[in-house]
């Protein structure tokens, strides 16, 4: 019986265990921290964007450098290509209102060579900015389809 799909698995779940392992070891610091809610924006399910369909939102990464954020779209490509979301938050009153966050482009997630991921291939849920203009992006994959899961870099603008 094979346990791991992939050796990306196998990465995963090593990660895992280093993450709970500082997690533990940091508790004692984290209890003195204290987080405070701003408010919420909803975007409604079936909004429209650049004629992409906004929702299943699972990330979001800040661009101090433009001031701004990227989102990653769960959609695996079922509904429209996979792609991220750049946006503003208004934050200048200290709140999240309603209507603060302004989505401001939408960029599609692509193999080598702009070649679009097929639907299913790519299950998006992670995004983290690099300071050499890419984002990380994780993938969870699929073992009932026999989809690797993945971390992988991509380019912002394509």
């Amino acid at each position: 019986m094979k346990i791991f799909p992939s050796p990306h698995a196998l990465s995963f779940v090593v990660l895992g265990a280093v993450a709970v392992t500082t997690l533990t070891q940091i508790s004692a610091q984290a209890s003195s921290l204290s987080l405070n809610f701003i408010g919420q924006d909803i975007t409604n399910t079936g909004t429209l964007f650049d004629s992409t369909e906004i929702g299943g939102l699972s990330g979001i990464t800040f661009d101090a450098t433009n001031n701004q954020y990227y989102s990653i779209s769960d959609d695996q490509g079922t509904i429209n290509q996979s792609r991220f979301y750049t946006l503003n938050i208004d934050l200048s009153s200290g709140q999240l209102q309603q209507g603060g966050v302004t989505f401001t482009g939408v960029t599609p997630i692509s193999q080598p060579g702009e070649i679009p991921f097929p639907p299913g291939e790519l299950d998006p849920e992670g995004i983290a900015l690099t300071n050499h203009n890419s984002l990380y992006i994780s993938s969870e994959g699929d073992t009932n389809q026999s989809v690797a899961p993945f971390v992988n870099e991509f380019s912002l603008t394509t």
